[in-house]
């Protein structure tokens, strides 16, 4: 699997925001998440059993890659909380989203949104 493909699974993921931030605080990158094994994700305390449950229930390759087709059939592009392009006003929010999905032209999202 590419990167993205780990940042789709982590998205797709109903845990809360704070806790996927916890995981990447602990463990840098979504791919080390994915690869972990049960005891130490537990081990980790930052997801409960519930949580863990929905963790394991998502690794799942197939559904990662429908994502990714969908995704690509429709012009979607994931933006990642790491990426430059990730607009600076999203990032001074509480809870701020891990990823961004977005259609058209990204550069855009460099610009000001209100003209001074």
């Amino acid at each position: 699997m590419k990167e993205i493909d780990y940042w789709i699974w982590l998205s797709m993921l109903s845990i809360l925001p704070y806790k996927k931030y916890q995981l990447i605080s602990a463990y840098h990158s979504p791919e080390v998440i994915f690869r972990l094994d049960r005891q130490e994700i537990l081990c980790s305390g930052i997801l409960n059993q519930e949580e863990l449950l929905e963790l394991e229930k998502k690794k799942n390759p197939t559904l990662i890659m429908q994502y990714q087709d969908y995704m690509n059939k429709y012009g979607i592009s994931l933006i990642t909380y790491n990426d430059t392009i990730y607009p600076q006003v999203l990032r001074n929010i509480y809870d701020p989203p891990m990823v961004l999905y977005a259609k058209g032209n990204l550069q855009l999202l460099k610009q000001r949104s209100i003209p001074h």
